[in-house]
């Protein structure tokens, strides 16, 4: 058992370890005595399933034996990480950066060992320390990292050919990400890929204050067929805040080419069965037991079996949501109008670029024309994409 959840840490979902995974499996023969970290910075009121990638390899650690710290970036919030940003992040409050990290906590309780009772995950805020960090200290912090340094990164390269501005307090993030570990006096790091450089200029400090290694395991992150980044940005995110159907649907909306991969990064389920279920199964009932895998994590196995009707019923028998949403409306509406007053669209731009990409039905049949007038009648369901619907009352 022991030796499946080395595997498991070593090998599922990891993309890289540093130094190297034969130093850090020599080292986890000992678990206990092992510290890792991993740190989100609460940026926004919700998460979505590609962030819990590297906080289930946190957690497996946890389960091998491992003490493990899910750092809040109380302090690193408020300033930015310029990761994936090709402007400046927008600055946020202190009251905005404890909302988003009770909301957070709450979120995670599903896949992490909050409240376990052998071996609870411990959580800090790094404003532990950079609230007490004086200004002669934070500069002689900076005298051990170079300017050089900072410019390899990445993000801040694209943003100088894009002629884009960089900012001295972007400069300063991966300074204060690495000072994280030596603050802590932790043995590892858990991150996602575009955390790499941040992670390892953490090591790179380690050494020069403390005179230590630091492994760092980084994990790989959920992608569509070109290679982007599933979430938020891209449009394709599956929030941890949302009702079961809604999860379940967001699942079975991913292309056919992630399915694999997500199995891996987001279930348990071992690799051996999920590679027999993409062999016996199409690819619509193998991204269906990847959607139900996922919303049993969220919501239990009752949630994930009324999603499953729920889609079902909507998908595959051609019917409507059980909890559809009803409003009263009557006499005569445009299209673009309608769709605004039914809470289907946010403005009439928005309205009319819907139908106009044949987003919009009315009773199964396509609205193709925005400036079409039409007369409501009771009971009519109005239908957004493929999961969106109203009824009139």
């Amino acid at each position: 058992m022991i030796n499946q959840q080395l595997n498991k840490v070593l090998e599922r979902g990891v993309d890289k370890v540093y130094p190297n995974r034969e130093a850090l499996e020599r080292a986890l023969k000992n678990p206990s005595k092992l510290t890792f970290y991993l740190g989100i910075d609460p940026t926004a009121p919700f998460l979505h399933l590609g962030h819990i990638i590297p906080v289930r390899k946190l957690e497996q650690l946890r389960q091998l034996g491992c003490k493990v710290i899910l750092l809040i970036g109380g302090a690193t919030a408020t300033i930015g990480d310029p990761t994936d940003k090709t402007a400046v992040r927008k600055a946020l409050t202190v009251k905005e950066v404890k909302e988003n990290s009770k909301n957070y906590l709450k979120l995670l309780e599903p896949v992490l060992g909050l409240k376990s009772k052998k071996n609870p995950v411990k959580v800090r805020d790094n404003n532990e320390w950079w609230s007490k960090m004086k200004f002669h200290d934070y500069k002689r912090l900076e005298q051990r990292v170079t300017t050089q340094r900072l410019m390899e990164r990445d993000m801040f390269q694209e943003r100088i050919k894009a002629g884009a501005p960089i900012y001295l307090h972007e400069l300063g993030y991966p300074l204060m990400q690495a000072y994280d570990s030596v603050a802590m006096k932790v043995d590892g790091e858990v991150g996602a890929t575009d955390q790499t450089f941040n992670m390892l200029m953490g090591r790179d400090l380690v050494k020069s204050m403390q005179g230590r290694d630091k492994f760092v395991i980084t994990v790989k992150l959920l992608t569509d067929p070109t290679g982007r980044k599933m979430g938020k940005t891209s449009g394709n995110a599956a929030p941890l805040d949302t009702n079961p159907a809604d999860m379940y649907g967001a699942v079975m909306s991913w292309p056919d080419e992630v399915v694999l991969v997500a199995f891996e990064l987001l279930t348990d389920v071992t690799i051996s069965d999920v590679k027999t279920w993409q062999k016996k199964l199409g690819p619509r009932d193998f991204k269906a037991k990847l959607a139900f895998t996922i919303t049993e994590i969220f919501h239990k196995k009752i949630g994930a079996e009324k999603a499953e009707a729920e889609f079902n019923k909507i998908f595959r028998s051609h019917g409507t949501p059980g909890d559809i949403k009803k409003i009263k409306l009557s006499g005569k509406h445009s299209a673009v109008e309608l769709m605004v007053k039914a809470g289907l669209a946010a403005s009439k731009s928005e309205a009319r670029r819907i139908i106009e990409q044949g987003g919009l039905a009315i009773d199964d049949s396509i609205v193709n024309d925005s400036n079409e007038v039409i007369e409501i009648k009771k009971g009519a369901i109005l239908r957004r994409g493929k999961r969106q619907f109203v009824q009139i009352e």
